[in-house]
């Protein structure tokens, strides 16, 4: 199973124990089987516009019907979003489930420099999920520290690859 920060812990199953998510500083995520030593595969994060290096990954496994998900979090240096992925564990494919807002309240979340006197402090530095995938604990460059209650489980295998918007309640 996938730790945090993409660490492998030995005593999940074998099937994914392999499995490692990589992220650049050009804002891709990557799933990367180290067993086989292959690239499973490529999401890029920020289509368009400025690439941004992630900064942290959050994982935490669930059961989900017949099999486990795996949901991750993503942390992208000067974003106010989180991304919020997921893969089946008997899958090789990243799907985007939703992007959360931690700083709705910012003009231009886009392209912040834009903005004149921006301070960045306010912005995500850590995202971490719980062990349940029940809530979400997001840490800002000021150390201020805000408690999201996660969605329900969505079938990340759904027709289309575009993230819901859902914004969880803050708690």
């Amino acid at each position: 199973m996938i730790g945090a920060g993409g660490k492998i812990d030995k005593e999940a199953s074998q099937s994914v124990s392999n499995k490692v998510v990589i992220g650049d500083k050009f804002g891709n995520i990557q799933l990367f089987d180290a067993g086989r030593k292959l690239m499973l595969d490529k999401k890029a994060l920020f289509e368009g516009g400025q690439p941004r290096q992630i900064l942290n990954i959050s994982s935490a496994s669930v059961v989900w019907v017949d099999t486990k998900l795996t949901y991750l979090t993503v942390v992208a240096r000067a974003s106010p979003v989180i991304r919020i992925l997921a893969f089946k564990h008997n899958e090789n494919k990243l799907y985007h489930l939703y992007n959360l807002n931690v700083c709705p309240t910012l003009a231009n979340p886009d392209n912040l420099d834009a903005n004149p006197d921006q301070f960045y402090l306010d912005l995500p530095s850590e995202a971490k999920l719980s062990p349940d995938n029940a809530f979400l604990v997001v840490t800002s460059f000021n150390g201020e520290v805000k408690l999201f209650r996660m969605p329900a489980i969505i079938n990340p295998t759904r027709e289309s690859d575009e993230p819901v918007a859902a914004n969880p309640a803050t708690l």
